[in-house]
């Protein structure tokens, strides 16, 4: 994975399918240059087809300066990958800023990138 130019953020993004007639998850992790988590989103919705998906990531898309796109394989995306796997079963928007949830923690490590330590309350 390469990093974002300073200044810039990198947005991955997955979804994720159990079968057409199920609900998807979609997960979305973003990081700055140096790798480090600064939020993400993960929720489940009614879908069976990927251009509503398409559709609304364009509309977000128009809310950015300079935007680039890529396509990256599975294995450089778990994270997000992940994140999406498990919004499939769940209900709503769960959201981060800085501090990813618990059930991500494991696999950023095993990513091999920084991510921030949990804070107690």
């Amino acid at each position: 994975m390469d990093p974002s130019p300073p200044g810039f953020v990198k947005i991955n993004c997955d979804a994720a399918w159990s079968d057409p007639s199920s609900p998807c998850g979609i997960g979305v992790v973003i990081r700055d240059h140096q790798y480090t988590v600064k939020g993400g989103s993960a929720r489940s919705i009614c879908c069976n087809s990927t251009y509503p998906l398409i559709e609304e990531i364009r509309r977000k898309s128009l809310q950015f300066s300079e935007i680039y796109w890529d396509w990256i394989p599975r294995e450089a995306n778990t994270v997000a990958h992940t994140a999406a796997s498990l919004a499939k079963g769940t209900v709503g928007l769960n959201r981060w800023a800085n501090t990813p949830p618990p059930s991500l923690l494991r696999v950023l490590k095993i990513d091999g990138l920084p991510c921030p330590p949990r804070q107690s309350s």
